[in-house]
């Protein structure tokens, strides 16, 4: 489900949540309604179909300025509820689709309209590749913080052995002053 034209990650900063919409909107209509503010990237409509309260969507737009002019579409009413258009705080996962050349093709020719281009398999998979190197080098970085604070902590039980030690030594020998 959800409109999509291109990548999977999200840019928050182009991202609103509308949320108060009618039970009955579909995606191809709220398309209507906010592609007048600029190009949208991606859409998709969450919540139950039954109930309007739940009903919510993401809408990532192409640029900044498709973004804030959605913000003045706040307020408008659609099937007798008024909408709400807020900065979203998390986008909202999208679909993997498998592209084959023809679908790409035909997107790179949408999208060169635009002024963007569409990246090839062989890029993408490069590039989850070095994102897979990157994961397993933090992942090391983090195993090994981890080994030195435990190395830490166990030194730390260590010190407190010896205070605790030294504290009852020293009560022991007073004990012992006062007992003369």
């Amino acid at each position: 489900r959800g409109l999509a034209m291109g990548d999977h990650s999200t840019d928050v900063n182009k991202t609103i949540h509308v949320s108060g919409l009618p039970p009955h909107i579909t995606e191809p209509q709220l398309l209507d309604i906010f592609s007048p503010c600029g190009p949208v990237l991606y859409l998709r409509i969450l919540g139950e179909d039954h109930t309007a309260q739940n009903k919510f969507a993401f809408i990532e737009f192409m640029d900044v300025g498709g973004y804030t002019a959605a913000f003045n579409l706040s307020g408008m009413v659609i099937g007798a509820q008024a909408i709400t258009v807020n900065r979203s705080h998390n986008g909202c996962a999208k679909p993997y689709v498998k592209s084959t050349p023809d679908i790409r093709s035909r997107l790179q020719a949408v999208l060169s309209k635009v002024g963007q281009k569409v990246e090839s398999r062989s890029k993408s998979r490069s590039r989850s590749r070095s994102r897979k190197r990157q994961r397993r080098r933090s992942r090391d970085r983090s195993r090994s913080r981890s080994h030195r604070r435990q190395r830490r902590s166990s030194s730390r039980s260590r010190e407190r052995d010896r205070d605790r030690d030294r504290n009852r030594d020293r009560d022991r020998d007073r004990g012992r002053d006062r007992d003369r």
